[in-house]
């Protein structure tokens, strides 16, 4: 895997920019203040699952065959990602949430149980 570009700061934690850029193929650099990419507030383990989550087409059930994991991991994950994404607090699945997914058998009983049991339901 290529390296990724760190979003914070190895000495204080304070935020980072890109401030020059160059062309590998004529030497031309460009120099500037460039806000870094969304994507760079995620971790490398975040990044391999939105390309796995990606390249399975958002399809649960083949990101879970693909890394191996339960329904209820892969959710967490998901929520995970998107909490990095975009700043909040990552959202617990509700109890309801979770009985109609055990309904529509998008999970089993056993994943069931363990999402409520992480929602404290």
């Amino acid at each position: 895997m290529p390296k990724q570009t760190p979003n914070t700061c190895p000495a204080c934690q304070g935020s980072m920019h890109i401030s020059e850029l160059r062309c590998s193929g004529c030497d031309t650099t460009v120099r500037g203040e460039f806000p870094l990419s969304p994507l760079g507030s995620l971790t490398d383990d975040q990044l391999d699952f939105i390309r796995t989550f990606v390249l399975s087409r958002g399809n649960i059930k083949e990101v879970e065959s693909r890394l191996g994991i339960s329904y209820p991991t892969v959710r967490n994950k998901l929520d995970d990602a998107i909490a990095a994404l975009s700043g909040q607090a990552a959202k617990m699945m509700s109890r309801s949430e979770v009985l109609e997914a055990l309904e529509a058998g998008k999970i089993s009983a056993a994943q069931a149980v363990e999402l409520l049991d992480q929602a404290g339901a």
